[in-house]
């Protein structure tokens, strides 16, 4: 609880509770930084699935990727932040935990997804198991966009 304490008291979360803009711009690009995430994450698992089959895996998943890790990038940085101002109460609210933990397992899967020979070689045939890692990467998504909304809810 120290080190909650300690980042609440940091002067950069002291800034972003007294700056009556830099708060919501915040949060905006934490939400845009998602939506980066999901969408480009979330289109790819529906080429995964069967979906836009006219567009070649190979040429849509670099790019996605791509943006996903920049969305992933962003939204740790706006997250942080967003945390830094509230921790206390953030590590004890139940959906904030969920959606930490979500995200975490969004970010794990996708880099075991792109570990696989199976992904590399994912230019013609899908396989059923990469067909599975798309349909539960999807499912873990969207509940994070859940939880995330559930945060304010919650006290």
């Amino acid at each position: 609880m120290e080190i909650l304490q300690a980042l609440h008291d940091a002067g950069f979360a002291t800034a972003l509770r007294r700056a009556l803009t830099v708060y919501p711009f915040v949060n905006a690009a934490h939400i845009l930084s998602f939506g980066l995430v999901v969408g480009a994450i979330a289109t790819l698992d529906l080429r995964v699935l069967g979906l836009f089959r006219t567009f070649a895996l190979s040429q849509l998943a670099p790019p996605l990727s791509r943006m996903a890790a920049i969305g992933v990038g962003c939204a740790l940085v706006t997250g942080f932040l967003l945390f830094s101002v509230q921790p206390l109460a953030y590590a004890q609210n139940g959906p904030f935990l969920v959606k930490v933990s979500l995200a975490a397992a969004g970010i794990a899967n996708a880099l075991l997804l792109n570990a696989r020979p199976a992904w590399k070689s994912a230019g013609g045939e899908i396989s059923a198991s990469v067909k599975a890692q798309a349909a539960v990467s999807l499912f873990i998504w969207i509940m994070a966009v859940v939880s995330g909304r559930w945060i304010a809810f919650v006290e």
